[in-house]
């Protein structure tokens, strides 16, 4: 159970990515017997994956999330979730070369046959996951059991069976799963481990509360593995599975703080263990540190039990207002991580009493409190109490909270339209550039025996110093362009702020010096790269967008509303020292001239969804935004140096977005992101979404007045082979809406 000497909130980074999994109930992995003497973190990472054989498993899908909720084998296959799309497929095969879309979001089930050359998917009667979740509490009243087994599928008390007969009728008619569990050496008297005997075949047991606790069970791990006998001939007499002792991070009178050195010391020591599951406490108010604090127990290879959780290391955020958004947080990372096999929140009632503030699910009249309401509600049909048996296939998952990546779709803050909003058909953002700093990605760890290390160390960036009128725009762009849209010219001009020659064109039918791009790198055929930490790298585009080739194709122009890509330059990268880090497939984007001026002009349409060549698609929101090429090089929607102020600040210009919902899709948005900060016109000035064909130039000015443009021209020779200053100046004369990048606080100026 908590208590206050409990040491709290490691300062922990965030996981990149978590790929093993944990068994589904209709096929069990044949056990590690004996997981202690001589299994180590490099014999576990030594294991194959991808057995050769045909393998079943469950996918949870939505927009945020693409996850393997458990599967057949461990690691059979594995789900990736393309977030430039919102487009889950799923990888198999030895060298991981084939592959499978998931098509329906929701819970869905897969079979793959891992071998080169089948990677279509079969769909098969839906195979349900077990129920995660669960309470710790010692419900004293049938009511309080009733009130809560529609959001759960177990719980325990922390005794063997020690249950008021009211409540064990509660208990059967729920539905919901009892767990007992041996607390300490006080648990192993006769007496005690009589009540085991009032069970109908309990699934498992848990081992020892905290031994690492002087106030708790209070054992060292030689002293833990001396009793495991006893513990394992209980758990055999009811045909239950074992579940290691349950550890925390600990302060003051502690057998050993740390609980990871605790269970190393406790595998060594115990012979023969049979444990097939690892209890742990975590207290924490972040879901990024309790998702860090799970990925240290990964080493051990087995599906992790969280028998204790809630917000408990910062007194400013232990209140129920704060305690139901923390549980509504961890409730997303908890269902879809695939390691995680079950859970149980802290606690039903009680818990201000032991220092766990408004962490109660229910009151003291029994009805459901703020967490109480998260806890029952939230992925309700996931869990098992009731006889629930509704197909997983059919459960929609709600959208999780979005990451602090700024993502085209994703503008801070603009939720709706000033009902005064104007059209604008030009745009400038000034107050650019001055000195400044942005993390650049440097590494990219790939990963192993599908698992991923901590953020730092999956993505390794250093600070980098940078300066001028222009920057960060005066270094190497891309643009990606997102569908539903029509392409049909696009040119580049680069030199200085009052001369400016063509570098680049693209017609659907020809092109030069321009290369279309898409995020799949390591599939079959395609060109680049995937890696366990850093998904896919950049491929070539074959020619409708939707796929990736192995060599440039030529694009013909029509981009679906479920599809994206992005344009660089033909010249492949010579090393880093030209492009920054990169993986297999480095392409340069455009620089411009010694100031970094650029300018891009291009010829677009916008369909709807719904409308003749695009009746399949449903994200109809296009855009095109410019990105610092470093970005697309490195991985667009995970590791690298996007967004604004401190967490990457290398740049983005979202030239023109539909952003916001279906009542306002014909709204266009212009943004910036730098080192600085943010700049936009705001939700109340929009160029219209163009229905027909439409030029647009996409600016970056450089020299001794830098800014940033966006103007849509009434008409445009695609042909011309240079741009005067003159004509850039007329341009900038001729808007009405000029704006600030505005600066954040503590941010460099």
């Amino acid at each position: 159970m908590f208590m206050l000497e409990k040491k709290l909130g490691l300062a922990l980074g965030l996981l990149l990515r978590l790929a093993s999994a944990y068994d589904c109930p209709v096929v069990k992995r044949e056990a590690t017997t004996n997981y202690g003497t001589g299994i180590s973190d490099e014999a576990h990472e030594g294991l194959t994956p991808f057995e050769l054989g045909t393998w079943k498993g469950v996918v949870a899908f939505n927009e945020d999330h693409c996850v393997q909720m458990c599967c057949e084998r461990l690691e059979c296959f594995v789900a990736v979730f393309d977030h430039a799309e919102a487009l889950c497929y799923l990888k198999a095969a030895a060298a991981m070369e084939s592959t499978a879309f998931v098509s329906e979001q929701g819970f869905t089930t897969f079979e793959l046959s891992v071998r080169e050359g089948d990677p279509s998917p079969v769909a098969t009667e839906p195979t349900e996951c077990q129920g995660k979740r669960g309470v710790s509490y010692d419900f004293k009243d049938a009511d309080d059991l009733d009130a809560l087994a529609p959001g759960m599928s177990w719980w325990y008390n922390w005794s063997p069976a020690i249950i008021t007969s009211e409540v064990k009728i509660a208990q059967s008619s729920s539905g919901c799963e009892y767990i007992p569990m041996i607390w300490g050496e006080k648990d192993l008297d006769s007496t005690r481990l009589a009540n085991l005997d009032s069970l109908d075949q309990p699934s498992h047991m848990l081992g020892f509360n905290e031994p690492n606790f002087g106030s708790q069970a209070n054992l060292t791990p030689q002293e833990a593995a001396a009793l495991w006998p006893t513990v394992k001939s209980e758990a055999a007499t009811l045909g239950a599975e074992i579940v290691s002792p349950a550890v925390n991070f600990c302060g003051g009178d502690c057998t050993k703080e740390d609980p990871y050195e605790w269970l190393d010391d406790f595998f060594s020591a115990c012979e023969g263990c049979d444990v097939t599951a690892i209890a742990v406490h975590i207290y924490t108010c972040e879901v990024r540190y309790l998702n860090k604090i799970l990925y240290g127990y990964l080493k051990y290879g087995l599906p992790i039990w969280i028998t204790e959780f809630a917000c408990a290391d910062d007194a400013a955020y232990m209140n129920e207002a704060s305690q139901a958004a923390y549980l509504a947080d961890a409730l997303t990372l908890l269902e879809l991580h695939p390691s995680v096999a079950r859970y149980a929140w802290f606690t039903g009632r009680g818990g201000d009493d032991v220092g766990v503030t408004g962490s109660d699910l229910l009151s003291a009249t029994g009805v459901l409190t703020q967490v109480g309401s998260v806890f029952v509600e939230t992925y309700q049909d996931l869990q098992r109490c009731e006889d629930r048996t509704a197909s997983l296939s059919t459960g929609i998952l709600p959208s999780s909270t979005p990451t602090n990546i700024a993502e085209p779709g994703t503008m801070t803050g603009m939720t709706d339209v000033d009902p005064e909003a104007t059209e604008i058909t030009n745009v400038v953002i000034g107050n650019l550039g001055g000195t400044g700093t942005y993390m650049d990605v440097i590494g990219m760890n790939p990963g192993a025996a599908m698992h991923c290390p901590s953020t730092e160390a999956a993505c390794v960036q250093k600070e980098v110093s940078v300066s001028g009128t222009l920057a960060p725009f005066d270094e190497a762009v891309s643009v990606a362009f997102r569908g539903p849209m029509n392409i049909h010219n696009i040119v580049w001009f680069e030199g200085e702020a009052d001369s400016l020659s063509k570098t680049s064109s693209w017609t659907p039918v020809t092109s030069d010096n321009l290369v279309f791009m898409t995020n799949q790198g390591g599939y079959t055929g395609c060109s680049g790269e995937w890696t366990i930490c850093g998904g896919s790298s950049q491929s070539y585009a074959d020619e409708t967008g939707s796929s990736c080739a192995n060599e440039p194709k030529q694009f013909n122009g029509v981009l679906g509303g479920d599809q994206g890509v992005n344009i660089m330059t033909s010249t492949e990268c010579a090393d880093e020292s030209t492009c920054g880090f990169y993986r297999d497939t480095g392409m340069e984007g455009w620089s411009g001239g010694l100031d970094g001026s650029k300018v891009m002009v291009f010829e677009v349409d916008m369909p709807h969804c719904g409308t003749e060549g695009f009746d399949d698609c449903t994200w109809n929101r296009p855009a095109v935004w410019a990105l610092n090429s470093k970005v697309v090089r490195t991985e667009q929607y995970g590791c690298n140096c996007r967004g604004a102020g401190g967490n990457g600040g290398c740049g983005e210009f979202d030239i023109v977005e539909a952003v916001i919902g279906v009542d306002h899709a014909d709204m266009m948005f212009t943004t910036v992101y730098d080192f600085k900060g943010t700049g936009s016109p705001g939700h109340g000035k929009y160029f219209n979404r163009p229905s027909s064909p439409a030029h647009y130039a996409a600016i970056f000015r450089g020299g001794e007045d830098a800014y940033l443009q966006v103007v849509q021209l009434t008409e445009f020779d695609y042909s011309q082979t240079t741009l005067s200053g003159l004509w850039l100046d007329e341009l900038r004369l001729a808007s009405t809406e000029n704006h600030d990048v505005y600066d954040v606080p503590g941010s460099a100026s």
